[in-house]
This record gives structure tokens, sequence and C-alpha cells, in this order.
């Protein structure tokens, strides 16, 4: 059998949405005597020379050979996984994507994957709950992945299902008969963008601002991204070269070596985006949760068990997005939610899952504004943010749901098995679950609240 790459499923993903990947910066445990300056980062490519262009974004992506899930993996899941029936993707649908007016939305020199890959169907997920002593990797217990229905439907949406696709496909059906309702007004007014939400960036040396720049002119229509947007990209892009915590935070995380420069100095009063509005302890005890992540993928795989890394991941995502909506009292405004979580079966074809993730993130953006037109609310965060994962692998996407015709951009991809890739992972995916939380507290007070069905105490 053909062994997966989940790095072919970025590739064919940015593709297919029209851009390439736009990577964050890797941060590590620092070497004992200084930190390390990370080499010139770029979006990977499959081509034989790399570009050489300077970028203050850490050291490109290892070759395919070292990162490609072993065949035995997909082995080991082959009796597990059942396909739909063929009629749920069509060749000549994922060819027109792929193949469609992309070049010169594409960042440099792109990889070329995907564009001969057969489409397949999505396979149905092999089981939703994690069984054994174990696998219980408890947070806490209020925080209990099925304790609070809204929060597990805002942060779950597994695909792969027959349900699922049924559900997806009526949905794009429904919204696209309406789309002659959604006047241009809608969106070419400044509705939505009446609150200033807060800025999380610092200042950085010098020279690494100015490479930081120099790698903007790469991107294709980064001028017109929203300031959200571009505010989020520099943040990933330049994690490891600013505080993102509060000093206190430093003697929690005392067992988790991270680099001291990540922490807010002590005389400092600007904001950091990675907060806490309650118990301190709890904030850091969830982005542990996430730091240690990446070991407990690593044993998975180690024991043979890779159909438990997506299902793990997805739900340590649920929980820390749990803890950011409750420390924030978001849980107590009756919110239209800006994160999804998309989970694929390992063994779907690329370009099939390059297609769905388009399409389903398309008509969410779609949903979202109807259902904020439907309730009567005018003001609203415009940037949705999701999580495609497959395996070990996470994709961070975000699109812009004030656009009519908006097209998902992929900012980043995080491996979970990379030895000692705790902190870039874990940092990787708590920041836009952060920066999505700030979005719905600056627009809040144009939601009504929940009554009666969220506790006052944000700790309960």
């Amino acid at each position: 059998m053909v062994s997966f790459s989940p790095y072919k499923l970025s590739a064919g993903l940015a593709k297919a949405t029209g851009i390439h990947r736009v990577f964050g910066s890797r941060v590590s445990k620092p070497a004992p005597i200084s930190p390390r300056s990370s080499p010139s980062r770029r979006a990977a490519t499959w081509l034989p020379t790399p570009r050489s262009n300077p970028s203050p974004t850490g050291a490109l992506i290892s070759p395919e050979s070292s990162r490609k899930i072993k065949e035995e993996d997909i082995d080991e899941l082959s009796n597990d996984y059942e396909p739909l029936d063929n009629d749920v993707f069509e060749e000549d649908e994922v060819l027109q994507i792929i193949r469609g007016d992309m070049e010169e939305r594409v960042i440099g020199q792109r990889r070329v994957i995907g564009h001969g890959a057969e489409a397949s169907n999505l396979s149905p997920a092999a089981g939703d709950e994690l069984s054994g002593d174990e696998l219980n990797y408890d947070f806490d217990n209020e925080y209990d992945e099925d304790d609070d229905d809204s929060i597990t439907e805002m942060a779950s949406v597994v695909l792969g299902g027959a349900v699922g696709i049924d559900y997806e496909d009526q949905l794009l059906d429904s919204i696209e008969e309406d789309d002659e309702d959604e006047t241009e007004s809608e969106f070419d007014s400044d509705e939505g963008d009446d609150v200033e939400e807060p800025d999380y960036s610092w200042p950085v040396d010098e020279k690494t601002d100015e490479g930081y720049k120099e790698t903007l002119t790469d991107v294709p229509g980064y001028d017109n991204w929203p300031v959200q947007m571009q505010r989020l990209h520099k943040l990933m892009s330049l994690k490891g070269k600013h505080p993102l915590m509060p000093l206190s935070w430093a003697r929690d995380l005392v067992d988790n070596p991270v680099w001291p420069d990540l922490f807010a100095p002590q005389d400092s009063d600007k904001a950091v985006l990675l907060h806490n509005n309650s118990s301190q302890f709890r904030a850091t005890k969830a982005l542990r949760a996430l730091f240690e992540l990446q070991g407990r993928i690593r044993g998975y795989r180690a024991i043979r068990r890779p159909d438990l890394t997506g299902r793990t991941i997805e739900r340590e995502l649920r929980r820390y997005m749990k803890w950011a909506w409750k420390d924030a009292g978001l849980d107590r405004h009756d919110l239209e939610m800006n994160i999804r979580i998309l989970r694929y079966n390992a063994n779907a074809a690329p370009s099939s899952v390059a297609q769905d993730v388009n399409r389903r993130l398309k008509s969410w953006a779609k949903e979202y504004r109807r259902n904020n037109r439907e309730r009567g609310i005018r003001h609203y965060p415009r940037v949705l943010y999701a999580f495609a994962i497959i395996q070990h692998t996470v994709s961070i996407l975000t699109i812009d749901a004030r656009e009519r015709s908006p097209n998902p951009i992929v900012f980043d991809d995080y491996d979970f098995s990379v030895v000692q890739g705790w902190l870039d992972s874990g940092l990787g995916v708590a920041i836009p679950i952060n920066y999505a939380r700030e979005a719905l507290v600056a627009y809040r007070d144009h939601f009504g609240e929940v009554q009666g069905e969220a506790s006052d105490d944000p700790d309960a």
C-alpha cells in the first residue's frame, strides 16, 4: 500500500484554497549557552532548488522521506476504515479547483502536488471516543468534553462519516440557493468592523522587522487582508521573537523549558495574547496539556496506534477552547462561534480533503453571515478560524467572512510527532485559539446573554 504523507495534504490544501501555506517561525528549547538563531524559512518546496530570500522565520521543512507516515501505520488502519460510495467526490470537480486560476496567487515555488492525485472519498471515522483508562487523559471533571453541548458543537465538526457529508452537502445547496438574498451593501459596508480588536503584537529588533516586512512581498493579497488576519500572521510568523505570556506564568511552567523571551518583561504593562482572566493555575494547566500533547502523539505512534492521534489532538484542542471560552466568560453569551475543527481520516486522498475543506469553510462563512443577519446582529468578528486535522498533522486556516467569495488561507501546519516540537506546535495552536477568543470578547456586548445556562463563576 502506498504510504501517506500529511504534508501532501497541506500542499494540496493550499493549492485548492488558492494560496500557499503562510509559515510561522519555529520555536524550541533554547541552546545551553545562548538562544539559537533560526535559519531562513520559506514555503517548503518539492522543486530541486529552494528559495534563498531572507526570512525571519525558522528552518526549512525536512524532506518528505523524514516526515511521511510509515506504511505499516496505514496497514494498521486498513481494517478499521471503509470507503463511502464513489459518488461523493468527482475527479473533474477536484481538478477544476486545483487547476483553476491559482498560479498568480501562489507564494514562491509551490510544491507540485495533487495535479494527478486520484480523488477518493473520506472514510467514516472509527469511533468517536477513546477507550481504556490509560486513554482517559482528563483535563478536569468540569471541563469534560461532554458537559457543555454548546462548546462541543462549536469546537468539533468531525468529518468523514456519511452523516456529516450528507448534512454538509444539503447545507451547501441551501446556502447557494440563498445567495441572491445577500445584497452588495452587506459586503461593501463596514458592518462588523465597528469594534477595534486588541493588537497583541510587540516590537522586535530592527533586523527581524525588516526581514519580516520583506517576506510580505511574497504573500499574495496581503494588503487586502483584514487587519485581524494581518496581525495574526505577524504573531505566528514572529512567535519566539516577542513575549506571548505574562511573567507570572513562568513559575507554573517550570517543568516546560520555555524560552525566557516568550514571557513579558517584569516592568511592562503591555498586554500579551496568552493571558488569564480568572484562575492562572487553570490557564497554565490548559497550556501545559498542549505542550505535552506532542509526547502523547509520539507514544501512540510508537505502540502502533496512529488511529488515536487525530482524535486525541482534536479532543485536546476542544478542551483548550473550552478553558479559553470559560476563562473569558464567553459561555455566558449567545455567540456565533468563529472557530471550528475539521478532522479527517488518514486514508483520504489529499485532493478530496483539500476540496472538502475549501467547500466547508466557504459554506461556513455564508452560514455565519446569514445567522448573524437573521438574529439582527450587525457587528461581529469578520475572520473565521479552522483547524484541519489528519492523524498527527494540524493545518491552521482562516477565512474572511465579510467577502462575497472568500478564499481560505492556510497559515501554517504542525506535525505533533516531531521530536522536540512540543513548544512550537503547542504555541502554534494556542495562538489562533486565543486570538479568536479575544475577537469574540471585543464583540460580546453585541450578543445576548445566556439565561440560566452558564455559571457566574468562570472557575466553576
